[in-house]
């Protein structure tokens, strides 16, 4: 139980760092806008470096004249002049399989031994040039590092693509102008060649502005994606915003989100945009039938491919056929664009995008496409860690609870029985009136154990609590339980006790009452010590008695030993048990104790 709350913590804190993370690396635009791609590469890698404690992060970049760009950044705790030509020459072996996505071992280009490498395309094709990055540790990358790599790589493509288009730009207006000047100057004489000069500059126009529209669509969508995750992280509604951003950007008619269900081998309509609302279309035919994805060539080709599928016309495109190609057409569909929804290399699903009438898709359109459906993963995989988290909370809460009742109707009974066995002995002895004061103490203890287990339910305070402090409400419970046997109880107190945390008032009576049940039900002892000493930065309780004791690796009542010591980890302390046969138990609970901290703590209870 303790190690799964743990994990729930530490799953939490991932998730939060992850989320961190994700708004650096979107914020990378921000950084390099309007820069050269040398500035946009030099910035991922520095941010990578960075944030994932890289051993060294290495880029090749191709240019439009065929050459190449190589940059490397080396791990701060590392002293070395390398030029980034040798680490290329030394990773030249692995940069030459592009469908490789899995990471690698290689020798360690900038140190000794082997490393763990993994390569990230820059494009479908690598196109623009690959990133590999390296680090030591055995686990590298975690499944949340390849999110962190695989988006920041996109990144760095769209921020390229941007740079090489608008750079592309800068060269053909120029390129134009001077043309212009030329023909105006032959007017006269070329006033034909002039118009077709004229004409020729406005198809240009034309198809930088697409250019330019699409790249500021891929801007808008990476803000656009920042803002909802700023204001509304709920994952379910940040899908339902990816989706309607595609379908916005590329005017289409429906953008569907689809999950592949491993337990039934089907296929799952998770979420689908149709024009301006969400909305799941009944008569789509995989869900009449979830198995038929199995016979569409389209999903099959996405699955081989690991990548974008495209249908530019649905009536000639022999993939589509029968029954499928009628309800496309049926729908007003004439094209369409399916993405691929990746984790960790594996294909989880895709998003279709449907067209009627619209130019052929561009590659820039593709990539942006599949830059949101990034995101979408993303928003799926923390979707995955926010319920993780839930049942981890829910499971903590069962704990409690059974920790409780247990400290409450097991300690409870077991004050009960002294006193019943105490009554029987009274009145074997024909002592009617002692008799009957241990009933009448049987009878108490059983109403208080009965309230405060109704109590633990609910997660009220205990009631000894209310009335008095924490010292005050053990001695009382210790001395009711063990009045009339033939435990003799003794208590010390060292120090003035400080404030305490309700939660640590609540944990140390239940500890003692525990400590003090197995004495009366194991023991056989003839006294029992409480001793409380507080000092300036340490409070300790000691519960100890004479009894028979036991081997520490015996087996014993797992509730109760291990509630003792969940109680004292919560409060970030320590329980020791020390016991032998016939030397009887000692038990120690050490807590250290900061004011500034327990005020905090204080007040939050």
């Amino acid at each position: 139980m303790e190690a799964k709350a743990d994990e729930a913590a530490n799953e939490i804190k991932r998730l939060k760092a992850c989320i961190n993370n994700l708004i650096s690396v979107q914020a990378l635009p921000a950084i390099w806008s309007g820069g050269q791609p040398s500035q946009i590469v030099s910035a991922s890698l520095d941010v990578l470096l960075k944030m994932l404690s890289l051993d060294f992060a290495y880029a090749r970049l191709k240019d439009s004249t065929g050459g190449a760009l190589e940059m490397v950044r080396l791990a701060h705790d590392r002293n070395l002049s390398v030029q980034p030509q040798l680490i290329g020459r030394a990773l030249n072996p692995c940069l030459g399989d592009f469908s490789q996505t899995s990471p690698s071992r290689v020798r360690n280009p900038i140190g000794d031994g082997d490393i763990s490498v993994l390569l990230l395309r820059l494009g479908l094709q690598a196109e623009l040039g690959v990133f590999v990055v390296g680090s030591k540790r055995p686990d590298f990358p975690t499944q949340t590092e390849r999110l962190l790599l695989n988006l920041a790589a996109n990144q760095a493509v769209i921020g390229l693509q941007e740079a090489r288009l608008l750079g592309e730009q800068k060269r053909v207006a120029e390129e134009l102008d001077q043309r212009v000047a030329q023909r105006t100057s032959q007017l006269l004489t070329a006033n034909e060649e002039l118009e077709k000069e004229i004409a020729e500059r406005k198809r240009a126009d034309e198809k930088l502005r697409a250019s330019e529209q699409v790249a500021r669509g891929q801007v808008d969508a990476l803000a656009q994606s920042l803002d909802v995750l700023a204001t509304a992280p709920e994952p379910e509604k940040f899908i339902g915003q990816m989706l309607s951003t595609i379908g916005r950007l590329s005017s289409a008619q429906s953008v569907t989100l689809w999950l592949f269900d491993d337990a039934t081998d089907s296929m799952v309509l998770r979420l689908m945009a149709d024009g301006a609302k969400l909305a799941p279309d009944p008569q789509h035919l995989i869900m009449n039938d979830p198995l038929s994805w199995k016979e569409n060539e389209v999903i099959r080709d996405l699955l081989s491919i690991a990548g974008p599928v495209v249908c530019e016309d649905l009536e000639t495109d022999p993939r589509v056929q029968g029954e499928w190609r009628d309800y496309l057409l049926q729908k007003g569909a004439k094209k369409f664009l399916a993405v691929p929804i990746l984790v960790a290399g594996r294909v989880r699903g895709f998003i279709g995008v449907r067209h009627a009438e619209r130019p052929s898709y561009r590659p820039e359109e593709i990539e942006l496409t599949q830059a949101l459906a990034h995101q979408v993963m993303l928003a799926l995989q923390l979707n995955d860690f926010a319920e993780q988290g839930k049942r981890a909370a829910v499971l903590e809460e069962r704990n409690r609870m059974a920790r409780d009742i247990h400290d409450t109707l097991a300690q409870g009974f077991t004050g009960v029985i002294v006193q019943l066995e105490a009554a029987e002995d009274a009145i074997s002895c024909r002592c009617r009136k002692e008799a009957d004061n241990h009933l009448h103490r049987a009878a108490e203890l059983a109403r208080r154990s009965l309230s405060e287990a109704r109590r633990s339910v609910h997660a009220l305070r205990p009631r000894a609590l209310q009335e008095h402090s924490f010292w005050e409400a053990l001695k009382g419970i210790i001395k009711n339980t063990t009045v009339g046997t033939a435990l003799r109880t003794r208590f010390q107190a060292q120090g003035r006790l400080p404030e305490l945390p309700q939660f640590w008032q609540e944990n140390l009576l239940h500890i003692g009452e525990e400590a003090l049940t197995n004495t009366l039900k194991y023991a056989r002892a003839g006294n029992f010590e409480t001793r409380l000493t507080y000092k300036a930065k340490e409070l300790r309780l000691e519960l100890r008695d004479d009894g028979d004791g036991f081997k520490l690796k015996d087996r014993h009542d797992g509730v109760g030993l291990t509630g003792m010591r969940e109680r004292a980890e919560q409060m970030g302390g320590v329980l020791s048990i020390r016991s032998r046969r016939g030397k009887g138990t000692d038990i120690v609970v050490v807590l250290p104790y900061d004011k500034r901290l327990v005020k905090a703590l204080s007040s939050r209870t």
